[in-house]
């Protein structure tokens, strides 16, 4: 590929990170999970006990330790704050496109490596995990960087090293989110030696030393589960939060259709869904046409990709960032065919051509009605954050060389212009509709004694987080008691339980009222203007006497 071809992609590379801090600064943390693991890492900071994992003050068996530890080392060295929450996964996703793209260049060459790392860090999942930051942002980079070395191991010179950092990687990836982080790369491994026919390779007695390096690491996280749980909490994290989902054993379902995963994936994908979907479909085929007699290097991001998918899709309880630990091969395997197939100037690229400018232009204007409509106060900023984005963006564009690289900028630099508007405008506003953090800095500002400040009847994430304090729950049972020792103290309620302190005998001093509404689970009734006061249910700080 040529120098400037590649200084182009390095750029957009640069701005779409340059998106992700933005975000991960700007936007206050997202109920339910992302506040909620970060509460969760606050409290085991503040106990300093990190074998075992509390949820306000209880166990808390549903995932893995590894986001909690990295997070509490963060807190070490940046303080608490929202962001540096956040920093190791950004630290992991950095670490996750350079293994992309050493993996790409190791499997393929260097120009589909550099577009593979283009379309992983401009779909929309990646800007989205950026800052609602989940278990799966650190799990997928980890497997990544894992079957990287280990391809690097199996295809180089049998360097122990690749062979250690590979199940580091995989340790790392099932601290993160348990046994799916050592079945992808044992599907990436088992696919490639299958289509290479290198059978010999699986005999070696050096992958007794991998398993020793990852079993290793998954003691203290073994010590911890057997001290809160004994061997039930064991199998729960090997079995049953995993393959239970699919057996039947856990107890864990959301009745989602066999095919949730495909539709989550055609918008969590944008914009590259419909190139994902056709260079996959194109690998199927040829795959059947050669009977199976294929590149090991090319198809095997594509096997990883099937087996994902249809294992997940097996599962009885699905939720949409469970799938995004199959977007790196995705990528590879999108790169792969738009910089090979889809280059060769045939009726298919131009159908693809002008079909994805048509759907690029489209997003784009739905979007800004989307949040104009929204948030009609921003209109101005609006146009001039879109301006001023999008005209360097077009110029740098249309002074690339050839179609396929203008198609691969065009998408790349629409997914800047439309994550920076959702980053500087859109989530700012929505969130402020999020009560925790508002409540939060109520009482930092009236500087209220935290000891003096109680749940009741609401569920507490971000305001536990911003708060700083493990805010103790309280019963109206307990209110007498309580109310002796303190005379006054605040309450930070939802109505329901306004309405049960209005109708007890305790007397209402003051109350604070903050918007609240579920901001991720939007609907047409909060986002029309004229609507939003009919669906939002209001949280409230009550001074009690």
């Amino acid at each position: 590929m040529s120098k400037k071809e590649r200084n182009e992609i390095v750029l957009m590379i640069l701005l779409s990170l340059g998106v992700y801090l933005v975000g991960i600064f700007r936007i206050p943390l997202m109920e339910v999970d992302s506040s909620g693991y970060a509460a969760i890492s606050q409290e085991m900071f503040a106990s300093k006990n990190f074998f075992e994992v509390k949820n306000y003050g209880q166990d808390y068996l549903d995932k893995p330790p590894f986001l909690f530890w990295s997070s509490c080392f963060s807190f070490l060295i940046f303080g608490i704050t929202d962001w540096a929450f956040r920093i190791p996964s950004f630290l992991f996703t950095l670490l996750g496109l350079f293994s992309i793209f050493h993996l790409g260049r190791l499997l393929y060459d260097e120009r589909k490596a550099w577009y593979a790392v283009l379309i992983q860090v401009t779909c929309l999942a990646s800007f989205l995990i950026s800052h609602d930051v989940r278990t799966d942002t650190i799990l997928l980079n980890a497997i990544i960087f894992a079957v990287w070395q280990l391809m690097e191991y199996i295809m180089g010179q049998r360097r122990i090293y690749n062979l250690v950092l590979g199940f580091i990687g995989i340790g790392i990836a099932m601290l993160e989110k348990g046994p799916i982080g050592f079945m992808v790369p044992a599907i990436a491994i088992l696919s490639w030696v299958f289509f290479q026919r290198s059978w010999k390779l699986l005999a070696s007695p050096a992958w007794l030393l991998g398993l020793l390096v990852t079993s290793t690491l998954l003691v203290p996280m073994c010590i911890g589960l057997y001290q809160q749980y004994g061997w039930n909490g064991i199998r729960f994290y090997f079995w049953t939060q995993s393959f239970g989902r699919i057996t039947g054993a856990s107890s864990w379902s959301n009745d989602t259709d066999p095919f949730y995963f495909l539709h989550t994936f055609l918008w969590s994908y944008l914009p590259w869904s419909f190139l994902a979907v056709s260079a996959f479909s194109y690998q199927i085929i040829q795959a059947f046409r050669l009977r199976f007699r294929m590149d090991a290097n090319t198809i095997m991001p594509v096997v990883i990709i099937f087996f994902v998918f249809a294992g997940m899709s097996l599962s009885h309880y699905k939720l949409p960032h469970y799938i995004y630990v199959a977007f790196p091969f995705i990528s590879l395997a999108t790169a792969d065919w738009c910089t090979g197939y889809l280059s060769h100037g045939n009726r298919i690229f131009r159908v693809v051509y002008i079909s994805n400018y048509i759907f690029f232009g489209l997003l784009l204007i739905s979007l800004i009605f989307i949040v104009s409509y929204a948030f009609p106060e921003c209109s101005h900023e609006i146009i001039w954050i879109v301006i001023l984005s999008l005209l360097p963006l077009a110029v740098l564009i249309m002074i690339s060389q050839g179609c396929t690289t203008r198609l691969m900028m065009s998408g790349a630099g629409l997914m800047i212009v439309v994550n920076l508007l959702l980053n500087l405008v859109f989530y700012p506003r929505l969130l402020q509709f999020q009560s925790g953090k508002p409540a939060a800095v109520f009482l930092e500002r009236t500087k209220t004694p935290p000891e003096s400040v109680f749940v009741l009847k609401i569920q507490p994430n971000s305001f536990l987080f911003y708060g700083k304090h493990q805010f103790p729950t309280i019963q109206m049972a307990q209110m007498d008691s309580v109310l002796q020792k303190y005379n006054r103290i605040w309450l930070y309620t939802s109505e329901r339980g306004l309405q049960s302190l209005r109708e007890s005998s305790h007397k209402v001093v003051f109350y604070q009222q903050f918007a609240h509404f579920p901001v991720s689970m939007l609907s047409i009734g909060f986002l029309n203007p004229e609507t939003r006061s009919g669906v939002i249910k209001n949280r409230y700080l009550v001074r009690v006497q």
